[in-house]
């Protein structure tokens, strides 16, 4: 299997969901707390990255599970040495009866423990998105092994309508919005656009190039992801597990517009890609962010925690969401390092291994 090709946008748009990411969870006020998409467009760049490759075994009649395992091998191997070596620090404290969840946080479950258990880690617990990404990462290779060639877009649009049909019918019985934000069948939508832009890629760019191109059908989805805002109601007061905040229908189908508009993320920069991003995208500190990306997200509620607390120690009365600019600027700052040297120490010399027991080709 030939490695997948590199495009310099990928960089720039990881950098830009990992940011929103850090802004929704460290701003949790107005205007931040409108932007729980970062999860959205990584999980539709999650898909397309994977499926591309899957598609590209299965369509040139390489060994498919020997390749396919090789590329799990590969994506394992960014993954899991960190959050399991935070998972264990996490262990031994102990913090709120910790290990008594365990069993979940190993195998990428924490999503549904969330939902069923109502119980939440903050330090740990944004990594159900990560737990979404894995099951999926396991289930996808299976279905597109099986799917006839013929079905596999079929096998995508049926992703694409069972995600939002799930959240819809969530909504409508009543069920707490955790189970809507949370669980992997309300996200699946995602990832089968991400497969529907992989397919399209391989087999027929020129009409993934004609979509791309039609302005009218762009300016239609965002005139009606802005319409669909009416939809939004702001209480007073809000909490993570009846989550009022997002217990509306501008949320329910904000996850199906920004899937959608991840298309023009994704497929723009590989059709129409522009000099000025690519120059953007390639310069050192975007092409390290977005090297760092991954370790940016596991530590950033760890590290605003412990800083939360040391800045208590001193005197300094602060919460978790505190939005004042130099505290968010300092947290930033401080995970910036600590990510930095969790690549260059421990996430490098593991991704070493990679080409030498793991080969694309």
């Amino acid at each position: 299997m030939s490695p997948l090709k590199y495009y310099p946008h990928i960089d720039l748009l990881r950098v830009f969901y990992v940011t929103i990411v850090l802004m929704h969870h460290w701003m949790a006020v107005d205007p931040f707390a409108f932007l729980p998409f970062g999860s959205t467009i990584a999980f539709v760049l999650s898909g397309f990255l994977l499926i591309t490759p899957l598609l590209m075994v299965k369509f040139e009649g390489y060994k498919y599970w020997r390749s396919t395992m090789n590329f799990l091998a590969r994506r394992w191997l960014r993954t899991l040495p960190i959050y399991y070596l935070v998972l264990f620090f996490f262990l031994i404290l102990n913090r709120h009866n910790f290990r008594d969840f365990t069993f979940y946080y190993l195998t990428f479950t924490q999503n549904y423990l969330f939902v069923f258990n109502r119980w939440t880690f903050f330090e740990f617990g944004h990594t159900w998105s990560l737990a979404v990404q894995e099951q999926f990462y396991v289930l996808i290779p299976i279905l597109i092994y099986f799917m006839p060639t013929k079905y596999l877009y079929h096998l995508f649009i049926a992703m694409s309508i069972v995600g939002l049909g799930f959240r819809l019918g969530y909504y409508y019985s009543g069920v707490p919005f955790i189970f809507n934000h949370y669980t992997t069948e309300c996200c699946i939508d995602c990832f089968g656009i991400g497969g529907l832009i992989a397919l399209y890629q391989i087999k027929a760019p020129e009409q993934l190039k004609s979509l791309l191109s039609n302005r009218y059908l762009l300016f239609t989805i965002i005139g009606l992801y802005l319409l669909s805002t009416l939809g939004y109601a702001r209480p007073i007061t809000s909490s993570i597990f009846k989550m009022e905040l997002y217990n509306n229908l501008f949320r329910i189908t904000e996850r199906t517009f920004v899937s959608i508009l991840s298309i023009w993320f994704i497929a723009w920069g590989i059709h129409f890609p522009n000099k000025n991003i690519i120059k953007i995208s390639s310069t050192k500190i975007v092409r390290y962010l977005s090297k760092i990306s991954y370790g940016i997200y596991i530590y950033h509620f760890l590290i605003a925690s412990i800083m939360l607390k040391l800045l208590r120690m001193i005197g300094y009365n602060t919460d978790l969401f505190n939005f004042s600019w130099w505290m968010i600027c300092l947290k930033f700052l401080v995970t910036f390092i600590i990510a930095s040297i969790s690549y260059e120490m421990i996430e490098r010399p593991i991704l070493s291994l990679k080409d030498k027991y793991f080969p694309t080709s």
